[in-house]
């Protein structure tokens, strides 16, 4: 597995845009797991993404079985930045 963590700079969270975002993004690599805290969930669930609460100022981690090309790592860090 490849990890690669993100800081959530986004002032309300990772609410439902941002998660969306992340799934568009991230679907053409499954499986993808997202970890916050102590949990691991499937990234590509709206529900689960959702159900995780992550406040501002978090670092998650993104983990796929192959690693990312460069502009998906850009584009996942504009989404957690909310550029």
């Amino acid at each position: 597995m490849t990890n690669y963590s993100f800081e959530v700079l986004i002032p309300e969270g990772l609410h439902a845009r941002p998660c969306a975002k992340i799934i568009e993004i991230l679907k053409a690599f499954e499986p993808v797991h997202i970890t916050f805290g102590q949990t691991t969930l499937k990234a590509l669930s709206m529900l689960e993404l959702l159900l995780l609460k992550i406040p501002t100022g978090s670092t998650v981690t993104i983990s796929t079985s192959a690693p990312l090309p460069t502009e998906v790592i850009e584009k996942l860090q504009q989404v957690f930045s909310d550029l």
